[in-house]
């Protein structure tokens, strides 16, 4: 009996790894806006848990942001558009917008420098006589760097729109955004909750790693709790060397966590 409870163990974890990293590893942009890839990340891990293996497309999430950019910048000279955000604005976009699988929306050509997409797109916005042409050009900027908008998502035979895809992933009122730091710490939150994206300013061998995002020094991490009485917690990316942040630092620096309710 012992022998059979150590392989069915066995099979649970291989499982998990096999999930984490496939969800994990299905964008390795280094350029792709950090606080778009944890969430998304989070997200995958999430439906794992339950026994569900699905993707999120990143560069879904990162064409609805720049849109959402150049209607901004449009007529206001004194902005650009930004790369910057929050992991409370993925699950906004998945309310309003939806969300689509990798395999529907995915660079054709490869990877995208995003930095590069970004400072095209405001380029175009300049150049726009209205916010409708700005939004229309934005859109076919994007269209060529990334790939055309499909209309359904395709998974495992069904058929979903955006909305219908998203909601099955993950409902806005099961998760919550807290930037109010906890009586009992930030640590301990997200032990409790088990894992979290967490924002704020990562340690220096860190942030080394995802300097080229272009981000404001303030990043997000997909991370999870190493045990109940652990001094850290480790990150979940392949990409990222130093793969563990300190409980003290995350108690120090963290500016908000988006976790389940």
């Amino acid at each position: 009996m012992k022998q059979l409870c150590s392989h069915l163990s066995v099979i649970i974890v291989l499982l998990c790894m096999g999930c984490s990293q496939s969800s994990e590893s299905i964008s390795d942009n280094s350029s792709l806006p950090s606080w778009i890839d944890a969430t998304a990340g989070y997200f995958e891990s999430e439906r794992c848990l339950v026994g569900d293996t699905i993707t999120l497309s990143r560069d879904y999430f990162l064409r609805l942001h720049l849109l959402s950019e150049a209607r901004r910048c449009f007529g206001n000279a004194d902005t650009h558009v930004s790369l910057v955000g929050t992991p409370e604005m993925v699950m906004q976009m998945m309310t309003r917008h939806g969300a689509l699988t990798a395999n529907a929306y995915s660079p054709r050509h490869g990877r995208v420098n995003y930095q590069v997409l970004a400072r095209k797109v405001e380029t175009a916005v300049r150049s726009s006589r209205s916010a409708d042409e700005a939004e229309r050009r934005a859109a076919d900027i994007i269209d060529t760097a990334i790939e055309y908008m499909p209309r359904m998502v395709f998974l495992l035979g069904a058929e979903y729109t955006p909305l219908e895809y998203a909601h099955s992933v993950a409902l806005e009122s099961d998760y919550e955004w807290v930037d109010a730091p906890p009586a009992d710490g930030w640590a301990a939150l997200i032990r409790q909750s088990g894992h979290a994206v967490w924002y704020g300013k990562a340690p220096h061998s860190v942030a080394k790693k995802l300097r080229a995002r272009g981000e404001d020094g303030n990043i997000s991490l997909h991370i999870k709790s190493n045990g109940s009485d652990a001094d850290d917690f480790q990150i979940v990316a392949d990409s990222i060397a130093d793969n563990v942040i300190k409980a003290s630092w995350v108690n120090e620096k963290t500016l908000g966590v988006f976790i389940k309710k």
